[in-house]
């Protein structure tokens, strides 16, 4: 069902990584999600909470992971525009884009079959930073709802309620109906809910990935148009 549009969005994600100093010479890279480009000219969306830290001078970088003659590997991200209170940041990235995703201008429907595109369960740090070993995860779902919510970090998400549970490092990551096309930005996830199961030996917990709205994301996009230069992050 989603193999055109899964093509088009493997080249238009990629990780979101924070580059760390702990000590003169010693570098760490983080995993902190998922970015996806939405033009030529390297602008990208991603979640704000993504592009967080605690470290004192952040530098959030994109990783070129096929090598272009006289550029550097890494690439740090520009800002342009973010709203935290909504959770989205659009930012720039100056690079050949390898392809990118164009944002739905309508709201999706319940009921439809959407698919998140992201890199879940990966942590740069945990074994080193290993380019090799990074792959796109897809996971179909469905649109259950329409929702408003505050979560941590007293964010207000108009979102899509989904089916299944966004996994960690999905973050950021496009929402994609079976054209392609952006419904959705993945944020964050419902409170869990406890199910017994019918035998009564045990239970499990179930949760739901909210998804950004698109008319939402349209909105942050007008705001990013007026900022005509990319600050550095």
């Amino acid at each position: 069902m989603f193999a055109l549009a899964l093509r088009r969005t493997k080249r238009s994600i990629f990780p979101i990584l924070e580059l760390l100093e702990p000590e003169p010479g010693r570098f760490q890279i983080l995993r902190k999600g998922t970015g996806f480009f939405i033009s030529t000219d390297g602008m990208f969306l991603t979640a704000s909470h993504c592009i967080e830290s605690t470290a004192q001078d952040p530098r959030f970088v994109y990783h070129r992971l096929q090598p272009v003659e006289g550029q550097a590997a890494f690439q740090p991200i520009g800002e342009v525009y973010r709203d935290d209170k909504r959770d989205i940041y659009v930012g720039r990235i100056q690079v050949a884009v390898p392809d990118f995703l164009v944002v739905s201008s309508d709201i999706v429907e319940i009921g439809t079959s959407v698919c998140c595109a992201g890199y879940a369960e990966f942590d740069a740090a945990a074994n080193g930073y290993q380019p090799e070993l990074i792959k796109p995860y897809f996971q179909p779902t469905a649109v259950l709802d329409y929702v408003k919510t505050v979560a941590v970090g007293n964010r207000t998400y108009d979102a899509v309620l989904l089916n299944d549970a966004i996994l960690p490092g999905m973050s950021g990551g496009p929402v994609v109906d079976v054209h392609g096309n952006v419904v959705g930005l993945s944020a964050s996830c419902t409170d869990p809910r406890v199910a017994r199961l019918q035998n009564g030996e045990g239970e499990i917990q179930i949760r739901n990935g909210m998804a950004i709205r698109s008319d939402t994301i349209a909105e942050a996009l007008s705001h990013a148009a007026q900022n005509a230069t990319a600050k550095p992050t």
